[in-house]
């Protein structure tokens, strides 16, 4: 589905390029590199991009929480 149709890309274009980052991103740096570099127009994309990033973001902060506490679990366990 279009998300921008002012500078056109799609919802895959936006999932392509979270997916290939491996750090947090923000709506400026997924609107840039989706539309090219080109300026943001009548911003109606921000609210879907947005949550596209936010989803994204969190999926990390997620991931990395996981990971501390695993680490805290295995510490635990080795000094028992």
């Amino acid at each position: 589905m279009y998300v921008c149709i002012c500078n056109p890309f799609t919802d895959e274009d936006v999932q392509q390029h979270l997916d290939e980052r491996c750090c947090k991103s923000t709506v400026e740096d997924t609107y840039t590199a989706c539309s090219g570099g080109e300026p943001m127009n009548c911003c109606s994309c921000m609210p879907a991009i947005k949550k596209m990033v936010d989803t994204h973001n969190n999926k990390l902060t997620i991931e990395a929480l996981s990971d501390q506490m695993e680490q805290i679990t295995q510490h635990t366990k080795e000094t028992v």
